[in-house]
């Protein structure tokens, strides 16, 4: 369990080293020989996060005294089987092993999903709120109601910005999300609607 803050997610990556574990070796240095090490970026740079799964990481070999610190020296290189950077697709014929890792993200800032992450981001790509608003029903419901305060935040600051153009799309919303809370599976999310509608409701055009 890697606790990593919101903030410092972008950008960040996961490095397991591999190292030779001789008896003699260690007996003589104290330490274990370093020869090789996996990573895998955090952040895809869309803005969606690993997807939740299995991976299969490129095994980077590498001599012992190889300074990893820096990291900017081999983030440009692939590393996984499945995702190729750049022309970089000839290095990953140069290893035969891979590193499984399964990777499950646990967060109520950071999402997965494309569409989620689309109609957070609206004022962004405002080209994409109309198609936003449709898929808003394919969206998985336990990834809107982890973003309950935020999906509603932005359905009211689309209506306000263009009610004519947008309303009966975002009233449409709105009328699936307070569905979703009837499901016995989220009723636990109530409050979280019950404090929104007190404390952060602001949808001036709203009334409408």
């Amino acid at each position: 369990k890697l606790p990593i803050p919101v903030d410092k997610f972008r950008g960040a990556h996961i490095r397991c080293e591999f190292r030779h574990c001789s008896s003699k070796h260690s007996k003589e240095k104290g330490e274990k020989k370093l020869f090789g090490f996996s990573f895998v970026p955090l952040m895809q740079e869309n803005g969606r996060t690993l997807p939740d799964g299995t991976h299969e990481l490129i095994v980077h070999k590498c001599e012992e005294n190889t300074n990893l610190q820096d990291s900017g020296r081999y983030l440009k290189l692939p590393f996984s089987k499945g995702i190729f950077l750049g022309n970089n697709s000839q290095a990953v014929k140069t290893t035969k092993e891979s590193f499984w890792i399964t990777s499950f993200l646990c967060s109520t800032k950071l999402t997965q999903n494309g569409d989620m992450l689309d109609l957070l981001k609206w004022r962004t790509h405002p080209e994409k709120i109309a198609g936003c608003l449709s898929k808003l029903k394919e969206i998985d419901g336990s990834e809107i109601v982890k973003f309950l305060q935020d999906t509603l935040d932005t359905l009211f600051g689309i209506l306000d910005e263009n009610s004519q153009k947008y309303g009966s799309k975002v009233f449409d919303c709105l009328v699936h999300i307070i569905n979703l809370l009837q499901d016995s599976k989220f009723h636990h999310f109530r409050p979280v609607m019950d404090t929104y509608i007190e404390s952060h409701f602001a949808g001036a055009l709203a009334y409408r």
